[in-house]
């Protein structure tokens, strides 16, 4: 099993990278493994290879085919924009050219159907609303391409991920009720996991160096955002009625979470540890920045 923090990394242990499978190499680790989690920018990792049929890192990053090519447009200023678009064009061509692509759909995927690629799974963390810090007992979210849910005793309970934006009480959908799909888009979910605001926030006030008007503008935007809730992801709550003896949501038709590593468990080991996955080895990639020179010192393999 692999939990990951970054793309080149991930690289080395993919059988498909350029001489990933040379003599003393890597290559092939990640095509035997059962699971690859990701959380924060680790979900970006796995939700970059997944959304594209499990290709090739170097294909996302440089861009090798047609359709990733064009991913990338530099001619123009994003300041100004192109001279001959208009609004009703803007929203014209966004609303043909960007694909809805959701993390359910990654089930029916050509390599991922066939068992040639481990089972992605991404991680965000419950956050209270209104609130900066994160709760020692707030409740872990996990994402793959069948539910969404979480295996802490608080919930301990699971729900289709595709249909997840239906009206669900006490799990189930009523008999008059529709079955709504589409909630989980897959940028969504990787934003999802990847939701820092409050973290910025909470760590402007240390920079070193920073003219006053510059912390008092960036705090102003912060708190604007903060006010607003919109630094968290708001998800519909199937869990809503659900065992409200131990399910603190219960009560609530929305979920808010944020990023799966603010309890500082900046590699995702959470979702392997479950003993009914029985899994046997983690590889895992720290890709935090714990020092003053930005490299990891163990802290998430404490927490």
């Amino acid at each position: 099993m692999i939990s990951c923090g970054r793309l080149i990394q991930l690289a080395i242990l993919l059988a498909l990278s350029t001489g990933s499978t040379s003599e003393g190499q890597l290559g092939g680790i990640l095509q035997a493994t059962t699971y690859l989690s990701g959380l924060s920018g680790g979900s970006w990792v796995v939700g970059s290879l997944y959304v594209q049929n499990f290709t090739t890192v170097e294909s996302i990053i440089y861009g090798s085919n047609a359709f990733l090519g064009s991913l990338w447009q530099l001619d123009d200023s994003i300041i100004e924009g192109p001279n001959d678009l208009s609004v009703t064009r803007y929203y014209r061509e966004l609303y043909q050219d960007v694909q809805a692509y959701t993390f359910s759909s990654i089930a029916n995927d050509t390599e991922f159907a066939a068992a040639r690629a481990p089972m992605p799974l991404i991680v965000a963390i419950e956050r209270t609303t209104g609130q900066l810090q994160i709760a020692s007992n707030s409740t872990i979210m996990e994402f793959n391409p069948w539910e969404m849910g979480s295996f802490d005793p608080e919930l301990a309970a699971f729900a289709p991920l595709k249909y997840v934006g239906s009206a669900f009480q006490n799990g189930t959908i009523g008999r008059n009720g529709d079955c709504v799909a589409g909630a989980d888009n897959a940028g969504f979910v990787m934003g999802t996991s990847a939701s820092l605001f409050n973290q910025a926030f909470l760590q402007i006030q240390k920079a070193d160096n920073v003219p006053e008007f510059l912390l008092k503008a960036i705090n102003n935007t912060l708190a604007d955002i903060g006010d607003e809730n919109r630094d968290i992801a708001n998800w519909p709550n199937p869990f809503y009625k659900y065992n409200p003896k131990n399910n603190s949501n219960a009560d609530s038709t929305i979920l808010t979470l944020v990023d799966g590593g603010e309890d500082l468990q900046n590699v995702p080991f959470h979702p392997l540890l479950v003993s009914e996955r029985q899994v046997d080895v983690i590889f895992a990639i720290d890709g935090s920045a714990d020092t003053k020179t930005h490299w990891p010192n163990g802290t998430s393999l404490r927490q």
